[in-house]
């Protein structure tokens, strides 16, 4: 069983803003990394949908759960993660290819936005501390 876990928002060690969840609670800081994809502002939070050009990257933080069933029931319940609806969810729970700062790749499950983005809220850096702080 894959227990990495990949985010880029509201659930990052680094985020200064309100985070109702300290993934710290439920495993290990490993390392920053990033993915392909485009990022925009929802609301209040980033969404996330992959991209295949390799100069939109999403820069976020890989996290080793402890006890992966009981946290990603929890993580799944906070990202609005149906998987018996898909098309009720707001994200789907995917894995991922990590490329992670020490040059290697790491599968990882990862959130991924699952409704229509506003373009024009598009955060061109990748880096949602970038825009939130």
């Amino acid at each position: 069983m894959n227990n990495y876990l990949f985010v880029y928002g509201t659930l990052m060690k680094k985020y200064t803003g309100y985070a109702p969840i300290n993934l710290e609670d439920f495993g290990k800081y490993i390392c920053e990394g990033f993915i392909n994809g485009r990022m925009y502002e929802i609301d209040n939070y980033p969404g996330v949908i992959r991209s295949q050009n390799p100069q939109d990257k999403i820069y976020g933080e890989l996290f080793l759960l402890s006890d992966f069933e009981a946290s990603i029931q929890k993580l799944d319940v906070y990202e609005d993660y149906f998987p018996e609806n898909l098309g009720e969810s707001l994200y789907l729970r995917k894995i991922e290819d990590i490329y992670l700062s020490d040059g290697e790749i790491k599968p990882a499950w990862i959130y991924l936005f699952n409704k229509e983005v506003n373009v024009e809220k598009r955060i061109l850096s990748g880096n949602y501390l970038d825009f939130s702080c």
